[in-house]
């Protein structure tokens, strides 16, 4: 990682997510899914989305994920 990106994951934390999209192997692990996904968004739930998708990139991924946050102004 370069240092911008060291520097935005030093400021960031678990609880200032704002978008988060899911994109699940299969729909039928949409429960599971939304367990664990409780667990690490912590504080006040950001928007969220969740697909279904045909194909992800690792064949032995469940899921994938995508997050944006917001981080404090220096």
């Amino acid at each position: 990682m370069g240092a911008a990106q060291t520097g935005i994951f030093a400021v960031a934390s678990r609880t200032a997510p704002r978008k988060a999209a899911a994109y699940l192997a299969g729909i039928s692990r949409l429960a599971e899914y939304g367990t664990v996904r409780r667990q690490f968004l912590t504080g006040t739930p950001p928007t969220g989305m969740t697909f279904e998708a045909a194909r992800l990139c690792r064949p032995e991924a469940l899921v994938e994920g995508e997050v944006v946050a917001a981080v404090p102004a220096r």
